[in-house]
């Protein structure tokens, strides 16, 4: 995989000490070489959502120097854990 976008929203800011829970998901449908993945930044402290993201990943040949399928098994596993957008 390799990162072919990122976007972050802040939506409050952190100071220390905290802690962070980030968890993130992929949108469905996937696309035969690429998929986006949202997350969210959750604050202990302020008991809310601090920040939030979407990354757009590509599935890459390092060898080849050039964009692939998804693995099989890869996109088995986002499937199982994604959300329908």
């Amino acid at each position: 995989m390799i990162l072919g976008s990122i976007s972050v929203r802040y939506r409050r800011p952190v100071v220390y000490p905290d802690t962070l829970l980030i968890g993130s998901a992929p949108d469905l449908p996937l696309g035969t070489d690429r998929f986006n993945l949202r997350a969210a930044l959750y604050s202990l402290q302020q008991r809310a959502v601090v920040a939030t993201a979407e990354q757009g990943c590509v599935s890459y040949d390092y060898r080849k120097l050039s964009k692939c399928e998804l693995p099989k098994d890869f996109r088995e596993a986002l499937e199982g854990r994604g959300r329908k957008t």
